[in-house]
């Protein structure tokens, strides 16, 4: 009988003792700053998209859409090495390509006043390489404000057309996240 009590208080001793140093250890990680217990790492992520969430929530008046391409530029915080939605200050920001039909394309030269524009681009990564041989970019303001800011508020960096069938955008939700 007095072996095993003596083997269960040593038992508890030992029990105690691996506690202690486990508070110990996760004491001097957290106040010597452990990378994973204390970093929240906040960055920015280009998410390469092919879908109409742009157009369903941000684009109105346009006929013969073909297609739209863009990055989703969101903000992304990991706390403890886990993705958490990030709410700080960032913005969503969408970078991209619609294409409209030659039809399209002819009907919106007709009907905005358009400026020639050919000023430096947004970086559109893999985009790029479908622009690079658009010799003039034009803009309109009035064109932005029908298709860009009827449906949500939104900040427009820029949007450009290249007369034929390319828009080029760069808009700031000041909404909501991409699903």
């Amino acid at each position: 009988m007095r072996a095993s009590s003596e083997s269960q208080m040593g038992n508890g001793m030992k029990k105690k003792a691996i506690t202690g140093l486990a508070l110990l250890l996760v004491m001097v990680m957290i106040l010597s700053g452990c990378k994973f217990f204390t970093t929240t790492t906040i960055r920015t992520v280009e998410e390469y998209r092919k879908d109409d969430f742009v157009l369903d929530k941000y684009v109105s008046n346009l006929n013969d859409i073909e297609k739209c391409e863009y990055l989703d530029v969101h903000g992304e915080k990991r706390f403890m090495g886990i993705k958490r939605e990030y709410t700080g200050t960032d913005v969503p920001r969408y970078m991209g390509l619609i294409y409209v039909s030659e039809a399209e394309g002819k009907r919106l030269m007709q009907s905005y006043d358009w400026t020639t524009d050919n000023g430096v681009l947004a970086d559109l990564g893999k985009m790029n390489k479908k622009i690079k041989n658009v010799e003039n970019w034009y803009t309109s303001e009035d064109f932005v404000n029908d298709v860009f800011r009827t449906k949500r508020p939104i900040y427009v960096v820029d949007v450009r057309f290249d007369g034929e069938g390319i828009i080029v955008f760069d808009i700031s939700s000041y909404e909501e996240k991409t699903p």
